[in-house]
């Protein structure tokens, strides 16, 4: 019976060990996700992403992106407590992880339209430097004649 119990308790530090990995597995999932959603807004942090797709790229991005956040905070508030509560979290985690897939399909749906909007955005910076430096020397130029006339 004592042998009984011993075996019981090894069962259960297992399986508490078991839920612990499992948890933990989900928590690197969830933090590659947002790894890559921080590495996509470093990439496109000069392109306006409010005019991708006639601005609806961030109204659709946005709450995706938050729901997937928000569901990870409470997994891991969850966490925290008891038994139950780790059951909660590893649900919790998988609906994250569901919910970061959602993000990482919905980049994916909108690539050509970000691609789009990245070159034709780079192509007006280029030609607002460009315009910029012909006024320049232009200016430049003119009041140089200025000068000369004047001194003349």
């Amino acid at each position: 019976c004592e042998n009984a119990e011993a075996k019981r308790g090894e069962i259960e530090s297992a399986r508490r060990h078991v839920v612990r990995v499992m948890l933990d597995c989900c928590k690197v999932l969830c933090a590659q996700s947002e790894s890559r959603m921080e590495e996509f807004r470093k990439n496109y942090k000069r392109i306006k992403l409010g005019e991708v797709d006639s601005g609806k790229f961030l109204e659709k991005l946005t709450p995706l992106h938050d729901k997937a956040k928000k569901l990870v905070r409470s997994a891991k508030e969850d966490e925290k407590s008891e038994e139950d509560g780790r059951w909660k979290a590893f649900n919790l985690f998988q609906e994250a992880i569901i919910a970061y897939g959602r993000v990482e399909q919905f980049l994916e749906e909108q690539s050509q339209n970000l691609a789009w909007a990245a070159s034709h955005q780079r192509r007006y910076f280029w030609l607002s430097h460009i315009i910029t430096s012909i006024i320049s020397i232009v200016t430049g130029c003119l009041s140089i004649w200025i000068m000369y006339k004047v001194l003349d």
